[in-house]
């Protein structure tokens, strides 16, 4: 597929896309091509805004040739699938060929107008099917598939595309928020419109297209050599690529990628070029077993000191570990504000013998340069026991080091030996003793900030030459292949750095230099300038730490970064967010204990935002912390640690802990309009007692049927199901839907047996919660129509949930439970609700159910209790019946929200749903909460 890029030795063959058209695109309007061919039940409701008005039924201008009917505008695609060949040759031929014939200029607009003339248009349309289609010959049989050779490999049709577009004259902005508006109706019905059997390579090459055509117009206006016309041309065309289970990501685990590298590449990577590229590329250096790690995060480097062995720079090697002075090292760090560096001589006594090593260790004086290592340490050049290598190590980074000197520093003739490049690499110099280590990690910081330069030892990077390596593809293994890039400790070693280098097999690289390069390739093809722009944030997210430090924005980065990185000691998290947010580190050097010291940084954290801290931070599912105060606080931000074990968040699900519900919809929504709100409320500030909080919510409440009735009057005659609960708003009398956010994320990835065993278990946790009586829900946002919204559920703590005579109390006190997620049932939900709810009072009436409470008090043996529940369970089934027979609405409202089949099967949701009432009112949004 020539329209992704691919390395040069990759590990599949790339996939071709056939062309499976079996008509060819009519030159018409690009948005009313499924009206044109009776084909609206294939376009969700959803997106049918980006099409010209035309009414069901009525057909359109003539020049446009839109024909339409009532039944053909219903969106049936999710209920009946179009045959898999029949919908891969509609969409190749309207959203491959058609989107080329519009960006040329050759389709008619909704006037029946053409940028060029009839005869032109349709000549060029011809050649469309003849320069992107390739024909082989494949063992005697003639197969045809598609190429994007002519927009990529020769300068006329990009040329074409901006000559046409300049044809619009005044109007050239409005052509191009007109080809936006195609692009990004294309890319959303290809991810919508498309079901499983749909051949991939087909769907990929579309998506490829529009990627293409999406950067070249972004990079076009970018350079000001187009208006930008107020559109941003970035889609999501890597949405459905490198999918979670799919083959593509079991062939890169086969070929050595770590389950949580690919989950990486999904969550960071944007571009489907990048994807692709990285999909194809191979492994290096040594390998690693991958079979106990997660999406979360790799656990194959991390370090179990008790049997860890340093090792050698080459194998059979059996020299000795040589130690540094670690008494002159002590006394650096405690009479001097400095640190230690070394001076390393390496000789070799003759040829053929093993090296040898002299070190001195020196105070680190202002304008002597040093080299600052940073490493992983399953490469195997850490010592968890003494301040001590193996001599070989200690010579290679010494001849590493001095090679980067040859290579970045110019020599003045009067220089002396005092000014040689010193070394500093962690296994030396960052003591045993525990005060030494203490002040060690405190000037940390100091260490790599002041470095003239940090190396980053891989053993993945050195596996491979520099200068053998594509520019895309050197800079891809750096930042998306590497083991240093998933390591907590090694992030602030290259964001602290001034300036930052990767040792390969043949030397040391500077990022900036091949970005520059792949920059300048994307400007002659830009599906290289696809990946720089992946690369760029990258670079950007390791390197651009200490510009916009404070800010909110920080710990959205910190979220971001954090979350695919990995470290072996828990304790050492804390201060590299300390020193990632620039916040005080004696603080948190000071306290051992790994909890107490998250909340150190957190109370720090506070300080620097001037008080306070996002208060989404308690819409979180991960682990907090158990420290009186502060559990509210993620005990990680890391997805592997031991605290997201069992986790629903994923790190655009821990991002949003740190930007407000407004911030999300607009980006998701420009055009939606929210109520303005002071900002106070998006803030919670840290007391003894938990977060408080000024938040809005519901306070929930539980009633039977009947006065004389329990909670749970019939218990076990239908089976345990919670994916929901319906909760009665009574100010408004519209029904509330609570769903738990830990069962609903699961429920994507659990077998049938895995969710029934989970239900039987559990057994409806929310409304046990609910039925204490003391349950409330925090929402930092009032409810808007057709949205789902994140909500923490709260237990009152005694004595604080009760009125004080005008309302709430001013303040309540309350512990964190669940996170929900929340919406207003939408009409059809609600007349399934109210039916159901008016069948549940039925039956609560009947004497069928005063029998089996009867039973329960009377403790029948086990014929009379079973006989006792099977006629509840007939009574509701006889009611149910009744109302499928006379209530059409219920009916309809049924198939609605739950499809198709259900007449026998809705009789157990009375008992699931209403076996008894649960009401809920305002908390206004001036409420104060204090959360633990």
């Amino acid at each position: 597929m020539d329209a992704l890029l691919a390395p040069s030795d990759p590990t599949l063959p790339s996939q071709r896309a056939r062309f499976v058209c079996t008509q060819k695109w009519d030159g018409g309007d690009f948005l009313l091509y499924a009206r044109r061919q009776g084909r609206m039940r294939t376009v969700p409701v959803k997106l049918r805004q980006y099409l010209p008005p035309t009414a069901p039924g009525v057909p359109g201008d003539a020049k446009a040739g839109v024909v339409a009917t009532e039944a053909d505008d219903e969106f049936t695609e999710h209920i009946h699938p179009t045959p898999h060949a029949e919908q891969e040759a509609f969409l190749q031929t309207w959203l491959y060929f058609g989107l080329l014939a519009e960006f040329f200029g050759l389709n008619k607009n909704e006037n029946g107008d053409r940028l060029v003339d009839d005869e032109t248009a349709q000549a060029e349309l011809d050649a469309l099917y003849r320069e992107y289609v390739e024909e082989y010959d494949e063992g005697g049989v003639s197969k045809k598939y598609i190429t994007i050779g002519p927009m990529v490999r020769a300068t006329k049709a990009p040329l074409t595309i901006v000559a046409r577009l300049r044809l619009s004259g005044p109007g050239i902005e409005k052509r191009i928020r007109y080809l936006h508006r195609c692009l990004k109706f294309s890319c959303f019905l290809l991810n919508t419109a498309t079901h499983s059997p749909f051949d991939p390579a087909i769907k990929t090459s579309i998506a490829a297209l529009g990627e293409l055509l999406s950067t070249a117009f972004a990079t076009a206006a970018t350079l000001k050599r187009i208006p930008d016309a107020n559109v941003t041309f970035s889609f999501a065309w890597a949405d459905r690529f490198l999918e979670d289970g799919s083959d593509l990501e079991r062939q890169m685990v086969a070929h050595g990628w770590c389950p949580s590298e690919v989950a990486k590449i999904r969550a960071v990577h944007q571009g489907l070029g990048t994807r692709h590229y990285l999909s194809l590329m191979r492994k290096g250096g040594p390998p690693h077993d991958h079979r106990q790690c997660s999406h979360e995060g790799c656990g194959a480097f991390q370090i179990d000191a008790a049997k860890y062995q340093p090792a050698h720079a080459r194998n059979g090697c059996t020299c000795a570990l040589t130690s540094v002075d670690v008494p002159c090292v002590l006394r650096i760090l405690h009479d001097t504000p400095s640190f230690p560096v070394l001076r390393v001589r390496v000789t070799s006594p003759s040829v053929g013998t093993a090296d040898a090593v002299e070190m001195d260790v020196e105070e680190h004086k202002k304008g002597v340069p040093y080299v600052a290592i940073s490493h992983v340490w399953a490469d195997g050049m850490g010592n968890p026991f003494a301040n001590s290598l193996p001599v070989c190590q200690i010579a290679k980074v010494a001849r590493l080091v001095s090679d980067l000197e040859t290579a970045t520093r110019k020599v003045e003739p009067d220089d002396d030996n005092s000014s040689t490049y010193r070394l500093w690499i962690d296994p030396l110099l960052c003591p045993m003793e525990a005060e030494g280590k203490n002040i060690s990690l405190q000037r940390i910081s100091d260490v790599y900030r002041n470095a003239a330069h940090v190396l980053v030892l891989d053993a993945s990077l050195m596996h491979y030459l520099a200068n053998k390596l594509p520019p895309e593809e050197l800079l891809l293994r750096i930042f998306s292949s590497s083991a240093w890039m998933r390591r907590l400790w090694t992030l602030q070693e290259g964001a602290l750095a001034q300036s930052l280098y990767f040792q390969f097999a043949d030397r040391a690289v500077t990022p900036n230099e091949p970005l520059e390069a792949l920059y300048r390739k994307g400007l002659l093809d830009s599906r290289y300038m696809r990946l720089w722009q992946d690369i760029a944030i990258e670079q950007i997210h390791l390197r651009g730490w200490f510009q916009n430090v404070g800010g909110p924005l920080s710990l959205i980065s910190l979220q971001r970064t954090l979350h695919f990185r990995t470290v072996s000691n828990p304790a050492d998290e804390p201060l590299c967010i300390a020193t990632l947010l620039g916040l005080d580190q004696t603080k948190v050097v000071a306290i051992s204990d790994a909890q107490e010291r998250m909340a150190c940084v957190w109370g720090l954290i506070a300080s620097k935002l001037g008080g306070g801290v996002p208060a989404r931070i308690l819409f979180s599912s991960d682990a907090t912390l158990d420290v009186p105060g502060w559990r509210w606080v993620p005990r990680s931000l890391l997805g592997a640690s031991h605290a997201a074990k069992e986790s629903m968040m994923d790190v655009n699900h821990r991002i949003m802990r740190f930007r407000s519900w407004r911030e999300t919809h607009r980006e998701a929504k420009p055009g939606i309009e929210i109520p303005s709100k002071s900002s106070d409320n998006s803030m919670g500030v840290p007391t003894p007692w938990g977060l408080r909080v000024r938040m809005g919510g519901f306070i929930l409440s539980s009633s039977p049927l009947l006065p004389d009735l329990p909670l749970h009057p019939w218990e076990n005659v239908a089976g345990a199901r919670e994916d929901m609960v319906l909760a009665k708003h009574m100010p408004s009398g519209r029904w509330l839907r609570l769903m738990d956010f830990y069962r609903l994320e699961k429920n994507r990835k659990w077998a049938a047996n895995e969710r029934r065993e989970y239900d039987r278990h559990t057994n409806n946790p929310l409304c046990q919660l609910i039925d204490s009586g003391r349950q409330a829900l925090l929402c930092d946002t009032s409810l808007q129509e057709g949205n789902h919204h994140q909500s923490l559920m709260v237990q009152l703590k005694d004595g604080w949930h009760q009125p004080n005579g005008t309302g709430l109390r001013r303040t309540l006190r309350a512990h964190r439970e669940r996170v929900l997620i929340l919406d207003w049932a939408t009409p059809a939900q609600t007349t399934v609700a109210e039916g159901l709810q008016q069948l549940a009072e039925t039956v609560a009436k009947d004497e069928a159910t005063t029998h089996l409470l009867q039973s329960m008090d009377s403790m029948p043996v086990q014929e009379e209790g079973k006989e006792a529940l099977d006629r509840v369970k007939a009574l509701m089934k006889t009611a149910m019946a009744e109302k499928w027979k006379t209530d059409a609405a219920f009916v309809e409202a049924v198939r609605d929200t739950r499809g198709p089949g259900m007449e026998h099967l809705m009789w157990a949701e009375i008992q699931m749903r209403f076996s008894h009432n649960i009401t809920c009112h305002d908390v206004p949004e001036s409420q104060v909460w204090l959360v633990d």
